[in-house]
């Protein structure tokens, strides 16, 4: 269901465990190609060497602090910032416009609901 989703609508950003039951983050990163950035998780940190191929935002190593967690966010923002001028649908996105807020809004199991996280 959930690769359903997010090959059939647009979305900014995936964090991913590479550990899954079903398919890995690297296997799901390789079906999604570069169609959009990721975050992987891990407890181990050699999948970090293995991942970089597929070019992602950062790495979370668990377990991790949301200072972690907020640098990698931030590590995407530069990249949609530099993206805004030079491709159209990058203009106004939504991660850019809070720029000075400390939360973020995570997209939970209820169907259109978000969670802040400060």
């Amino acid at each position: 269901m959930g690769l359903a989703y997010i090959l059939e609508n647009q979305i900014d950003l995936l964090i991913t465990d590479i550990c899954m039951p079903e398919m890995s983050g690297f296997e799901l990163a390789t079906i999604l190609g570069e169609r959009l950035n990721i975050i992987f998780i891990s407890g181990y940190t050699e999948n970090a060497e293995k991942g970089y191929k597929y070019n992602p935002i950062d790495f979370l190593f668990k377990p991790f602090s949301f200072d972690d967690f907020h640098v990698s966010i931030n590590r995407l923002k530069k990249k949609l910032t530099l993206l805004e001028g030079v491709l159209p649908q990058y203009s106004g996105n939504a991660i850019l416009k809070e720029e000075n807020q400390n939360f973020v809004f995570v997209k939970n199991e209820q169907k259109g609901k978000y969670t802040k996280i400060k």
